[in-house]
């Protein structure tokens, strides 16, 4: 029996049998399908390289194994599969939409195996009514196959299911995006509708940016919720990374100036695409899975250096710092103090707190940034970023204010600054206590001393403005005092030393 036959017999099977389960998880029947869309994708990405002569043995085999994965899965997806924890299709929707993939799938399939090894003869020429023929082919599939999705997603809810669907669907769609990119760059270089291809290439990497930001920001407008699992966050600040490598090379295609242009800067870079999209899709497939299921049993902690830990500390200190600053210049706004320089000054703390703050609960690989190695580190920053996000839209009153800011909105910045300094302090502190119980001879503390006083600078700005705008006088007389107090001695310590607890010397 030839290869093709095989799969149309695998193929007519699909509907023989229908075994729900009470057993199966929506949660794995929906990342499954969403995975579908993701194959149609990875099998016309392997074919081209194999047409573009990038390792074609390899990819060959390659793009049998996503055909092999793909009917596969598309058979459990159908029928059930309760050793996978698969659903099988309980509803004559849900059926009917596979019963669309079934019918283009086969035909697609077949373009693929009876094509892979000619679409590019020994003397390189290619085929390129074949290319053509792929690449209208595998779209259709692509758009069917998210069509299930969706009616999976819907079917979940209808049972009352309590599954992160959407979440699930859109991170999973990450997946297939990556592939997608690629087998766009790739018909690009082959010189396929160059211009339309570039167009879904800017449409696509539009796409990815924003759903990566959704899945972990959360977008409370489509019911998505904050990121809030430390496995999770850890795995996503590999997504990023990654997404950092690989994303230059496809701006590199869209900056082009010309259809010739295009065609040869992808062809160019095409080994480097091809190189830098596996740890990107690896990184994101690990992703998806704790999307599906965070069990929380990771643990980051266990790896993380004292250079690293030190890092985390600098930055929580920036973060205290760098808002206490913006507060400050607030302050001077709204008390006609050097309005110009203190409305800039303002303008680059607020995108640097928020840029802190993000790497902070994300983490930042290229900055050798860790995310927050605790669950408890993690709930705490995320508490400490929603009263950020308040506190940012009430400095952001002052840009460009064309009226006086009123004492009430100079008393609730005072107010939010105080509760955000407390947090961001507490967390500082727990993180402290954490790096000591790794490392007891710890030696950031200079660092850690030099940093506060930097904020209590900010702090001495700003009570010094809270007197002369007349909130709360009296108190915040006792305050600069007090700050100012502490900031001379830590001076004199930083200068002169001083003994730890124990008797050693701590800095």
């Amino acid at each position: 029996m030839s290869t093709w036959s095989r799969w149309r017999s695998a193929v007519a099977a699909l509907f023989l049998v229908l075994v729900p389960s009470a057993d199966c998880s929506w949660g794995v029947t929906i990342d499954v399908a969403g995975r579908q869309r993701m194959l149609t994708q990875r099998m016309s990405k392997e074919f081209l390289l194999v047409s573009l002569g990038l390792d074609p043995e390899g990819n060959k085999a390659r793009m049998m194994g996503s055909i092999n994965l793909f009917n596969v899965s598309l058979n459990a997806l159908i029928n059930g599969n309760p050793d996978l924890n698969i659903f099988g299709a309980q509803s004559d929707l849900v059926r009917t939409a596979f019963q669309g993939v079934v019918d283009l799938w086969g035909p697609f399939a077949q373009l693929l195996i009876d094509n892979v090894d000619g679409v590019r003869d020994g003397f390189g020429n290619v085929d390129v009514a074949v290319l053509d023929a792929v690449a209208a082919g595998n779209v259709p599939l692509l758009v069917q196959s998210n069509v299930c999705v969706g009616r999976l997603v819907d079917a979940a809810k209808s049972a009352g299911t309590q599954t992160n669907g959407l979440v699930v669907d859109t991170a999973g769609r990450q997946r297939m995006l990556i592939q997608r990119m690629c087998k766009e760059s790739f018909l690009i270089a082959s010189g396929v509708s160059v211009s339309t291809n570039v167009g879904l290439l800017k449409s696509n990497e539009n796409l990815f940016a924003t759903s990566h930001e959704g899945i972990i920001l959360g977008a409370r407008w489509a019911g998505v919720s904050t990121l809030n699992k430390m496995c999770t966050l850890h795995q996503m600040r590999e997504v990023s990374y990654n997404f950092g490598l690989f994303r230059p090379l496809i701006n590199q295609i869209l900056n082009a100036q010309s259809v010739a242009e295009a065609l040869q800067v992808a062809l160019e870079l095409s080994p480097q695409i091809a190189e830098r999209s596996g740890p990107l899709f690896g990184a994101m497939v690990a992703a998806v899975s704790l999307y599906v299921n965070d069990p929380g049993e990771c643990d980051p902690s266990a790896t993380m250096t004292e250079e690293s830990w030190s890092l985390l500390l600098v930055n929580m200190g920036n973060a205290i710092t760098l808002a206490q600053f913006a507060v400050a210049n607030f302050l001077q706004i709204s008390n006609a103090v050097s309005v110009q320089a203190s409305t800039v000054g303002l303008i680059v703390e607020l995108n640097t707190v928020s840029t802190t703050m993000a790497n902070l609960i994300q983490g930042n690989k290229a900055e050798n940034i860790e995310a927050p190695p605790t669950q408890e580190l993690v709930d705490l920053l995320l508490a400490a970023n929603s009263l950020w996000g308040e506190l940012e839209g009430e400095l952001n009153q002052a840009v460009g204010a064309t009226s006086a800011i009123s004492l009430v909105a100079v008393t609730k910045v005072a107010q939010a600054s105080e509760g955000l300094r407390n947090t961001l302090t507490n967390v500082k502190d727990k993180m402290m206590s954490s790096v000591l119980q790794l490392f007891p001879e710890f030696g950031a503390f200079t660092v850690q001393v030099a940093g506060e006083q930097s904020t209590m600078i900010a702090q001495i700005v700003t009570f010094v403005n809270l007197v002369f705008a007349g909130s709360s006088a009296d108190s915040n007389r006792i305050m600069y005092n007090t700050t100012r107090d502490a900031f001379l001695a830590g001076h004199v310590d930083i200068l002169e030393g001083k003994p730890a607890a124990d008797g050693g010397l701590r800095f």
